[in-house]
């Protein structure tokens, strides 16, 4: 009797414990769709990017000479329209989200522009009258640039992406004026074309060293075209040598000044690897500095003045590798 009501008791309270603790039944499944258009921002790692570009430019240069005490222009040389074919290769190493570092290397031949030549006070031993101008043809010029910038795009999102950057840019432009043509009638310096066309009168070099600070935007309008563009400020050293070969023999220059870099591009994707683009360009650098006379007789430092200006449109095709498997899978073609 014992046994049995022991059993009883047990069985009970095995019925009272099940029916507190309820049985675990698993979730019905819940599909969820994948994101059909995954940011390739997000994706991690190290991609690399290059390519070649055709640059068609024109261009200003202008220098303003003063007097030994500042006291009013003496000379103004004004080049312009410096039309120039360049070549440039271009490239970069990037963090989708993270750091980038661009380089580009470009030369070309300048082959069209104008030298208009003015000086004021002329001495009466050069000439009877005090003001000359003359033009001269440029000739066999050349332009040879190179920049490097390193950034980190702080602000993204599936689309774009916003970073600024520093960086170093170098720029030589050169040009040789031929021919001589008086403006002024009855002045008799270069008058009735004194000079061959082809006789080179005039040459300058030009140098710009600049360190580059600003930003870089890239936006993805669809999987495939692509926006980009950067814009920079610029605080710059020049150094130039100009040579008068018929009259006052070869003087250097120096100077400091500031400017700008522009550039925008649109570019469209055909792969992964593969993409094409039309770009924009707009530079203009100035400084102030002097004229060194010092190897001439009774010569010496003179105020200096100097600007150039260079505005033009490229082609481009680029090639990008180093996409992890993630990104060859996304609809995202090209990585960046």
């Amino acid at each position: 009797m014992r046994i049995i009501l022991v059993a009883v008791l047990a069985c009970a309270v095995q019925s009272a414990t099940a029916a507190e603790i309820p049985i675990p039944v698993a979730p019905a499944p819940v599909f969820v769709a994948p994101d059909p258009y995954p940011s390739r921002f997000l994706q991690q790692g190290v991609f690399f990017e290059l390519g070649a570009r055709y640059w068609f430019s024109s261009g200003n240069f202008s220098r303003d000479l003063f007097g030994f005490q500042g006291d009013g222009r003496v000379s103004r040389l004004s080049y312009s329209g410096l039309t120039n074919n360049a070549g440039e290769f271009f490239g970069s190493v990037k963090q989708v989200n993270g750091y980038f570092l661009k380089w580009n290397v470009g030369a070309g031949n300048t082959f069209a522009g104008k030298l208009v030549d003015e000086d004021w006070n002329l001495p009466p031993n050069i000439s009877p009258f005090p003001f000359s101008s003359t033009t001269s043809s440029q000739r066999d010029g050349g332009i040879g640039y190179a920049t490097i910038d390193l950034g980190y795009n702080v602000f993204s999102s599936h689309t774009w992406q916003v970073g600024p950057f520093v960086g170093i840019n170098f720029l030589r432009e050169t040009m040789t004026a031929t021919g001589c043509a008086q403006q002024i009638l009855a002045q008799p310096i270069c008058s009735q074309n004194q000079l061959p066309l082809n006789q080179p009168a005039i040459t300058q070099r030009a140098d710009w060293t600049s360190i580059r600070v600003g930003g870089n935007a890239d936006w993805n309008v669809t999987n495939q075209f692509k926006l980009s563009a950067n814009a920079a400020w610029l605080y710059t050293k020049f150094d130039g040598q100009d040579s008068h070969l018929l009259t006052l023999g070869r003087s250097s220059e120096r100077g400091i000044g500031s400017g700008v870099q522009l550039e925008g591009i649109a570019s469209y994707a055909f792969s992964d690897s593969f993409s094409i683009g039309v770009g924009g360009r707009y530079w203009f650098l100035q400084a102030n500095g002097q004229e060194d006379f010092s190897s001439q007789p009774q010569g010496g430092l003179q105020p200096l003045s100097i600007k150039a200006q260079r505005f033009g449109v490229f082609l481009q095709g680029t090639y990008t590798f180093g996409l992890p498997d993630i990104g060859r899978r996304s609809p995202w073609l090209s990585c960046c």
